[in-house]
């Protein structure tokens, strides 16, 4: 009896197993289901901002672009902003852990945020072009600072507060510069005085 005991904790073990692996399977599908449905929403929304700004995009028009329907995007944000605020979420993440496994110099620094914004340059040129409200910057600046903050791992008083908040607005406006000036602009120039500004700035926070 005990021996078919141990057979049958056995089976119901290996049972449980396989159920847990097909559990486990089924999950990385939906992620990955649910990964290609927010990425088709976010492209959607950078599209529309092409032609206008944030508060004028509803959300028909994002599920009429990325082919879904409206209880499918109401499963993944509660309105049109919440796409925005992930994307920005995600932004201050890479940003983030770029700058804290960066060496703490201004020419790795720099080149670690310019690496980072470049490979979201498209979407940083229409939020700054089309932020008609005036409130995806203000947003996306102060998500910067604490990105700073967290990664360059210093200490957060109001002297370092000022310090960094300058650097951030001051390269963001030189990018932003960059962005409406197509004709004239020129990135070496532009990665120059960002990298001189960092220099100054940097210098004078307490670590």
């Amino acid at each position: 009896n005990t021996f078919k005991y141990v057979i049958y904790i056995a089976i119901i073990s290996i049972e449980r197993l396989h159920l847990s692996s097909k559990s486990f399977e089924v999950c990385i599908k939906m992620d990955k289901r649910v990964e290609k449905t927010k990425n088709e929403i976010r492209k959607a929304l950078f599209q529309l901002l092409e032609t206008k700004g944030l508060n004028s995009i509803t959300v028909t028009e994002l599920c009429r672009i990325a082919n879904i329907n409206r209880r499918t995007f109401y499963i993944h944000y509660g309105n049109v902003e919440d796409v925005m605020d992930e994307y920005q979420d995600e932004l201050y993440l890479i940003i983030t852990k770029a700058l804290a496994q960066t060496p703490q110099n201004v020419t790795s620094l720099m080149k670690a945020f310019d690496n980072n914004l470049k490979l979201h340059s498209k979407e940083l040129q229409l939020m700054t072009l089309n932020d008609r409200s005036n409130t995806v910057i203000p947003k996306f600046k102060a998500m910067l600072i604490d990105s700073f903050f967290d990664g360059l791992r210093v200490n957060d008083n109001f002297k370092n507060r000022l310090i960094i908040g300058y650097l951030v607005t001051g390269v963001l406006e030189a990018y932003d510069t960059y962005f409406q000036t197509p004709t004239k602009r020129n990135y070496q120039t532009l990665m120059k005085i960002n990298s001189n500004v960092m220099n100054r700035l940097l210098m004078l926070l307490d670590k």
